[in-house]
């Protein structure tokens, strides 16, 4: 796929639906995006303490986040160096090795190969420290774990650019408090591109259709409830989206908040929520 026939695709006003439908087009994005930028692969909060492990994917490859015995961080390919097959089958746990469940090599949370059935059948040059898990290059921005593939990569701090002043914002909401990411999750499977996942996620002009009846029920709680800052023209509001670079975006709905304390108080309403708030307020 050659970036040319990529770039003939794409207009200042339009993009051509290939882009999002091209088999070809997204191999080469797993390859040329997911596989040389810096990915998001967990908090480390998921692992908390020596020998934990979760597991996930950068693009189309299995990577195991774990913390080795003296707490570092590592992402590890999950794929054992001997036939490929996948080291580790679970979603997490704790684990001071992963045994390859097809020839039975071993291998700390370090990724070191550390035993191997039988060594002698793979002759007398086999030397183990050159077989361990291939390892990302891993950095840590407020306890977000990114990992990248690309050895040529620039840090973590130049990819992000203005978004790390943005993440930085967003964690210091909570001045002295600890983030942690709970395990508890819904998993919904989105038979579309992966792009049209971030289209959506920046785009202000759909909320006023495809959430009306979240915005009628809001509604019936008082003017201006949760995204009822949608409900009006786009153009005519507050609210904005701005590139950050390096791919990067901010969808900025703090304009639409007007007068003291209207932060918390504008957000949706939720049974037993006001319990939960005088709670963390205590806290």
């Amino acid at each position: 796929m050659s970036t040319k026939k990529v770039a003939d695709l794409v207009r200042p006003d339009a993009v051509h639906r290939s882009v999002y439908t091209d088999p070809e087009i997204f191999t080469a994005e797993m390859d040329r995006i997911f596989g040389k930028v810096w990915v998001y692969v967990g908090h480390e909060s998921e692992i908390p303490e020596p020998h934990a492990f979760v597991t996930r994917d950068i693009g189309r490859r299995p990577v195991i986040m774990t913390r080795d015995k003296d707490g570092a961080v590592h992402v590890l390919m999950n794929r054992c160096r001997h036939r490929g097959a996948t080291v580790c089958r679970k979603d997490s746990g704790r684990a001071r090795r992963f045994t390859c469940p097809y020839h039975g090599w071993a291998y700390s949370n370090d990724g070191a190969l550390t035993g191997v059935p039988w060594p002698e059948a793979y002759g007398p040059d086999f030397d183990k420290s050159e077989y361990p898990l291939h390892g990302a290059r891993v950095d840590i921005r407020h306890g977000f774990v990114f990992a990248t593939l690309n050895t040529q990569a620039p840090d973590l701090s130049e990819y992000l650019g203005a978004a790390e002043d943005v993440l930085a914002m967003w964690v210091s909401r909570f001045p002295g408090s600890k983030l942690v990411a709970r395990n508890g999750r819904h998993r919904m499977l989105c038979r579309a591109n992966w792009k049209l996942v971030l289209d959506n996620s920046v785009d202000g002009y759909h909320p006023a259709f495809s959430h009306r009846s979240l915005l009628h029920m809001a509604a019936r709680h008082g003017d201006g409830r949760d995204m009822g800052y949608f409900a009006d023209s786009p153009d005519d509001g507050p609210l904005y989206a701005q590139y950050l670079g390096n791919g990067h975006s901010f969808l900025d709905q703090r304009p639409a908040y007007n007068g003291e304390g209207a932060y918390f108080e504008r957000q949706r309403p939720a049974p037993g929520r006001e319990h939960v708030a005088e709670k963390v307020r205590a806290e």
